[in-house]
């Protein structure tokens, strides 16, 4: 009976032990989440701007490309 005792006075503190540590990682499980999310919004933002200078390259291009293939003479006659 004494034994007994003993065994579940261990156990009980091993629950606890148990409990902490199962309260401590979802804690740090949240926290993780949390950067996660906030690293996802900063790759969208940074993929948007990636397209946005993309597309901006490629309107000066063709800009570029239109201004060398002119057979334009200004102010000549």
């Amino acid at each position: 009976m004494v034994q007994k005792k003993k065994d579940n006075e261990v156990l009980g503190v091993e629950k606890e032990t148990l409990v902490m540590q199962v309260a401590k990682l979802e804690k740090e499980l949240s926290e993780e989440r949390t950067k996660s999310e906030g690293l996802e919004k900063q790759l969208a933002e940074q993929m948007r701007n990636i397209k946005m200078l993309n597309n901006g390259t490629k309107d000066l291009d063709k800009l570029l490309t239109m201004g060398k293939t002119s057979n334009v003479t200004w102010g000549k006659h």
